[in-house]
């Protein structure tokens, strides 16, 4: 497997060797089908790795899988991101399974057991081509006390980058989300999904009969608990639903 160390939000900018501001817009240009035009010209008064795309600060990266079918990325990517976002698959927008690519709504805190600590919210838009899982992350913003105590929210696009506080604010975001972005490559690489033949009822959130639990994961999200009963398997979702499983097949839903 072979990563482009133009980190889409993760890697701290010093790993980076030899890429310029331009030859990322370049690739995002080629990689999302954005025109020259659309690309702001003004990315080099951002910090590396960010750069303007639609006055919008992005993060970009390429995540090269050359020996994973297409379809198993797309699987393990949407799979880890179900399983790590705090509200599962209803975190999910814009599920696109002909085009292979999603996005989701993410947050996350430098420290959960502060209440006060700053935490960061984003949109990651996830493209499946050629065996790269193409990752562009934008709409970031900063939740960070005031002087008085109170917690105001930040979009990047309206730091001043003149400041330190706002320059210590944008690498505290790409560290938060080191993480995320290396248990995805951990993930992608070495989960072994089922098959996966009800895309259409994937798409419409509808768990019907006879899928499986990746599938069903797919579908509606992991399970709230797991109960094993003989050769059934209960899941219980959030809202009460119940989805019994024999044989490793969906054999009823209960609402």
């Amino acid at each position: 497997m072979k990563r482009n160390l133009w980190m889409f939000i993760l890697v701290v900018c010093t790993t980076v060797s030899g890429v310029s501001a331009q030859s990322l817009k370049n690739r995002v240009k080629k990689l999302l089908g954005k025109d020259k035009s659309e690309l702001a010209l003004n990315a080099s008064v951002l910090p590396s790795p960010y750069v303007n795309i639609d006055n919008k600060i992005t993060l970009a990266d390429t995540l090269d899988f050359n020996a994973i079918a297409e379809e198993t990325i797309f699987i393990n990517a949407l799979s880890y991101t179900i399983k790590q976002g705090e509200k599962g698959k209803s975190n999910i927008e814009a599920l696109n399974v002909s085009n292979k690519s999603f996005q989701v709504i993410m947050q996350s805190s430098l420290a959960l057991e502060d209440e006060k600590a700053s935490s960061y919210t984003c949109q990651l838009k996830f493209l499946i081509r050629s065996n790269k899982l193409i990752v562009c992350v934008d709409s970031i913003s900063v939740v960070a006390p005031t002087l008085f105590g109170e917690m105001k929210s930040t979009a990047f696009e309206n730091l001043n980058m003149q400041k330190e506080k706002s320059l210590q604010q944008m690498q505290e975001f790409t560290s938060v989300y080191q993480g995320f972005a290396e248990g995805m490559i951990e993930y992608v690489a070495q989960e072994k999904p089922q098959s996966v033949t009800h895309w259409d009822e994937i798409e419409a959130g509808k768990v019907v009969q006879g899928m499986n639990e990746t599938e069903c994961l797919l579908c509606a999200g992991a399970p709230k608990y797991v109960r094993q009963s003989g050769v059934k398997t209960r899941w219980m979702m959030e809202g009460n639903a119940t989805i019994i499983f024999e044989d490793g097949k969906v054999v009823s839903i209960i609402r």
